[in-house]
């Protein structure tokens, strides 16, 4: 026999359904719990000083946006990123669109380093040269904003962004003529 979630049933006596709930009960810890590769799945093993605790949980992709029509928050794979959809709020006009909780790839090798932000954007950070053409990888499809800063503590440099293509900006500087480096943060739309 193999586990059956439908079990037991609560229509039928519990003597008549031993052997299934026999099985189940025997199958259980293996199905609450997995290991692999040294990841643990959905849940901590029971009887473990953290039984029972959500560990890294598996999400099939799913092909359509969830309908929310109750007080539920659905959070949802959807191609391979993570969304989440809340209950339609008043007035009813205002429809419940799901939000995109990650970004499809996110570096932690610099010189930029990047991060998600809900809602489809990426946050970069990093440094660049004067009138150096800065390309953020991974590409966003709309640069939203670039905020520049000198690398030093004077602040008569000027600073400005030209934004050349949609994951493309280059800094500006008219109070300093030398090849300076800047920091900077931009935000992106996927």
């Amino acid at each position: 026999m193999t586990y059956d979630p439908n079990t037991p049933n609560a229509d039928d006596s519990p003597a008549n359904q031993q052997p299934q709930i026999r099985t189940n009960f025997s199958q259980f810890a293996s199905i609450f719990s997995l290991l692999s590769g040294g990841v643990i799945y959905n849940h901590s093993a029971l009887n473990t000083g953290n039984q029972g605790k959500h560990e890294a949980i598996l999400m099939e992709d799913q092909l359509t946006d969830p309908v929310v029509d109750d007080e539920f928050v659905s959070l949802y794979n959807k191609d391979g990123q993570l969304f989440s959809r809340i209950q339609q709020f008043l007035p009813n006009e205002i429809p419940n669109f799901p939000v995109q909780m990650t970004f499809g790839q996110v570096d932690i090798i610099g010189p930029q380093y990047q991060s998600f932000l809900s809602g489809g954007y990426i946050l970069y950070i990093g440094s660049s040269i004067k009138s150096t053409t800065v390309t953020l990888i991974p590409a966003c499809t709309e640069l939203l904003t670039v905020i520049v800063t000198p690398n030093t503590g004077t602040s008569n440099f000027g600073a400005g962004v030209t934004i050349t293509q949609p994951n493309m900006f280059v800094i500006n500087s008219t109070g300093f003529g030398g090849a300076y480096v800047f920091n900077f943060i931009a935000i992106g739309k996927q």
